[in-house]
């Protein structure tokens, strides 16, 4: 018997014998075809195909040294006898990829097309890029190394979807162009380059090393076959971004939250039993952004070109978060003796309960508000902070509570009672009572235009805060100055404006005057610090069950509730829109530590102002400033590159476009300070160029020109009113003499 690594001559001699209704295979096509089933088997990890690959080698060296001149020769020999084939009709594939130089500030990004003949390029988008790179432009940027997957450098978007270029096969349709963008929501290099400085510097800060405080002397520290098998669908993650830059919590809060691939990363030295920092590690994700901010969309795991599942590494991290002693959880009915212990749906509620609704679709009518308000009476500070299971982002509740329940069952959950039903009780019974006191922080023109309207229409008292008596005394003026003249307009009477001057006090010392506050609406500037610092004092200030709200118009509020330590659950956003006393609309933004009783209030509260709700999710400018905000920087776009005069571009939206203002006019009257901090805000947290505020609005804010209340900005303006241009020409008799002794 022959050993495994020889190999007989003979069968490539009977190979060479090729026929003429064969097309000749030469050495080169031979040795190739080696190559990549080497490639493939490589890539498998069973015994036989280890084997087969230990005889494919000897092989493919066999071909290179011995027979690749007598292959050669009996090639040619074969083509003589051959007809010569018809050359193959060119098909053009259209490529439109991203393109954009650093070294060009002056042009905006674009996208350029190339047409490439398939028929002379390999199957691969890597092959298409390098062929317009070698033979087309050489300016066209991006990144390669090893072409086999294995390194992540040529990462980018691809129709869509985040993947490797090298792995990506191209789309044969040539009718259907291909379209190539950098990885979206990262900052870019150049072209199809992405900036991944901020991605590999959250990979750092894991510590993804092992970490041991003792070593065993003089032997090494294996591990088990059930300890190496848990490292699976982990190491293998090459780091390539895709999965992190699909996800919409990583676009927004790329600057905290840590993304799917850092996160499973950390996952696979937690999971690793030769590692011994796992509480470390999980210590120092114990915030709201490390990890909590993943919603569990799964595009992560549908993007990976690894075919891992990040997803489901965080939902281990978090399921081992919810551990007690034990392995078990408390049950959710104190002194009922009853435990949670079921290791399918891995989450906090009694099975039971599932069961009554499975089973009982009858008498399931009966315990469905049962069943609703023991989901709701789920302690959020300490199950990831979020209302479950109807709001929860995460999926086994959902799914299996979905597929287990009858269409009989699940049409309770859409029942009136039911959802009236549904609100947490982990706030105290305190916020339930009626508002009696509220306070408003900044003297400005919102913070005023909001202490009028919850004076005058919901009737409250209010407190009015700022630092700067000045502020307060001049907000105090023009508030009697509006009170005057509704009553000269017989909007109110004598008496009515003496009431809602009573209702209103105001102060310099945020302490004694917020001291009893039911609720708090902050309105100073767009400053994250600022703000900050407020919410850390009014923790500390206002009761405990005192809602704390933030009239900002673009920062997350996320962001600004982690500094209200203790009191997370208490805050959410309250946006008014300018005038306040107009304004029919306000936008209440929930962040991710909101509690449902905030949001209740703070609805209630909104509807007693006389105003509309509108809900928002916590993203980057919200809903009203994440379309009004490109809106307006456009038109000063427009304005920056002489498309039109300042007049034109107001006039053609309030005449053509039916617009009551202008997007120049309406600038001026929000502030082009408060609409440049707004847009560098969205800009900074989305990453999309589309948000980049216009070069004219930022050198205006330099020049001290922020509209209305500066009395100058696309505009000029007197006691807040527009002036207006008069060209009024004198008139005089025929042959008379001008000032300027012209006639």
């Amino acid at each position: 018997m022959l050993p495994a690594n020889h190999i007989d001559s003979s069968h490539f001699d009977a190979r060479l014998q090729i026929s003429n209704k064969y097309p000749p295979i030469t050495g080169s096509t031979l040795k190739r075809s080696i190559h990549i089933s080497l490639t493939m088997l490589a890539s498998t990890r069973s015994t036989a195909a280890r084997s087969a690959a230990s005889l494919l080698r000897p092989a493919s060296r066999y071909i290179s040294t011995t027979q690749q001149p007598r292959m050669a020769e009996v090639a040619s020999s074969t083509a003589t006898s051959e007809q010569p084939t018809r050359e193959q009709e060119p098909r053009f594939k259209t490529f439109s990829i991203y393109r954009w130089n650093p070294d060009q500030p002056s042009e905006k990004p674009k996208m350029q097309e190339y047409k490439v003949d398939l028929n002379n390029c390999g199957p691969m988008i890597l092959d298409a890029l390098i062929k317009i790179k070698n033979e087309q432009d050489p300016t066209l940027t991006f990144r390669r190394s090893c072409r086999e997957g294995i390194c992540g450098s040529c990462a980018m978007n691809i129709e869509g979807g985040n993947t490797l270029a090298c792995l990506s096969r191209i789309n044969v349709d040539t009718a259907k162009e291909t379209k190539i963008y950098p990885l979206p929501h990262t900052y870019v290099v150049k072209d199809i380059v992405p900036d991944l400085t901020q991605f590999y510097k959250q990979y750092k800060s894991i510590q993804p090393y092992l970490q041991r405080d003792s070593h065993p002397e003089g032997q090494e520290n294996l591990q088990t076959i059930e300890e190496r098998k848990k490292l699976d669908g982990l190491y293998e993650c090459i780091l390539c971004a895709c999965c992190s830059t699909s996800c919409p919590s990583y676009w927004w809060n790329s600057d905290e939250y840590l993304g799917p691939a850092v996160l499973m990363q950390a996952y696979r030295w937690m999971a690793d039993s030769r590692d011994q920092a796992g509480p470390q590690r999980k210590a120092m994700m114990q915030n709201s952004m490390s990890l909590y901010r993943c919603h569990t969309i799964m595009n992560c795991a549908r993007t990976c070109p690894k075919g891992l599942n990040p997803g489901k590494a965080i939902q281990e991290i978090k399921k081992g978060d919810l551990e007690l002693e034990g392995g078990k959880e408390e049950s959710i009915f104190k002194g009922s003796g009853c435990w949670y212990d079921d290791e399918e749906l891995n989450c906090p509620f009694s099975v039971c309960f599932v069961s009554i609704a499975v089973l009982y679709p009858v008498v399931s009518f009966c315990f469905a508000p049962t069943i609703s308000l023991a989901f709701r009476s789920l302690d959020t500070s300490r199950y990831l902070s979020r209302p479950l299971p109807w709001n929860t982002n995460w999926p086994p509740i959902q799914l299996k509570m979905a597929a287990s329940l009858r269409p009989t069952s699940r049409l309770l959950l859409t029942l009136n009672h039911i959802q009236g039903s549904q609100r947490s009780f982990s706030a105290t019974r305190n916020a339930q009572q009626e508002l009696k006191h509220i306070g408003v922080i900044g003297a400005g023109q919102m913070g005023l235009g909001i202490a009028l309207v919850a004076a005058r229409v919901a009737k409250i008292p209010v407190s009015l805060v700022d630092s700067n008596q000045a502020s307060i005394d001049k907000s105090m003026k023009f508030m009697e100055k509006l009170l005057q003249k509704d009553v000269s307009r017989q909007k109110l009477s004598n008496s009515e404006a003496d009431e809602i001057r009573s209702r209103i006090k105001t102060s310099t010392d945020m302490s004694s005057a917020l001291s009893s506050a039911d609720f708090v609406i902050e309105a100073v500037p767009e400053i994250l610090a600022l703000k900050q610092s407020i919410f850390s004092q009014l923790a500390e200030i206002c009761p405990p069950h005192a809602i704390l709200s933030t009239n900002t118009s673009s920062i997350g509020i996320t962001k600004i509730a982690a500094a209200a330590t203790g009191a997370e659950s208490r805050v959410i956003g309250f946006h008014f829109m300018n005038p306040v006393p107009v304004s029919k609309a306000v936008e209440v933004i929930r962040g991710i530590q909101t509690s449902d009783e905030t949001l209740q209030k703070t609805l209630e509260l909104a509807k007693a102002m006389g105003k509309k709700p509108c809900t928002s999710v916590d993203s980057p400018g919200f809903l009203a400033n994440r379309m009004l905000i490109p809106y307006i920087n456009e038109a000063i776009i427009c304005l920056e590159q002489g498309l039109g005069t300042k007049e034109d571009i107001d006039n053609i939206m309030t005449g053509g476009c039916a617009m009551p203002m202008g997007p120049l006019a309406l600038a001026d009257f929000i502030g082009l300070d408060t609409c440049l901090a707004i847009a560098n805000v969205i800009h900074k947290d989305t990453g999309d160029t589309k948000y980049r505020p216009s070069i004219l609005l930022a050198k205006m804010v330099d020049a001290g020109w922020h509209g209305v209340k500066s009395g100058k900005g696309f505009y000029e303006y007197e006691n807040g009113r527009k002036k207006e241009k008069t060209n009024k020409r004198r008139f005089c008799k025929p042959n008379c003499k001008m000032p300027n002794n012209k006639t």
